[in-house]
């Protein structure tokens, strides 16, 4: 399992990503600085392949492989914002 937090400044898309890569619906609005807390969600990462190699050695469990992401509140040039105080 692999973890990133996506960090920038406001209004950069960050939260759109979030919610792409997890199918989550975390708040978006055209003002900044939206996302006030940080939004934790996982998203699968697709592997054709994984379904096949798991027939041929008959597995009775399959785990795809996820990443956990984590969307931090934005930052600013300034050092200021929600995001600044958060320790990454």
């Amino acid at each position: 399992m692999a973890r990133l937090g996506i960090v920038g400044f406001t209004n950069s898309g960050k939260t759109t990503l979030f919610n792409a890569l997890t199918g989550l619906q975390a708040v978006t609005a055209s003002h900044p600085y939206t996302t006030t807390e940080p939004n934790l969600g996982i998203a699968r990462i697709p592997d054709p392949l994984l379904e096949k190699v798991a027939q041929l050695e008959h597995s009775t469990k399959v785990v795809p492989a996820t990443l956990d992401l984590l969307d931090l509140p934005a930052l600013t040039r300034t050092g200021e914002g929600a995001g600044a105080s958060l320790a990454l």
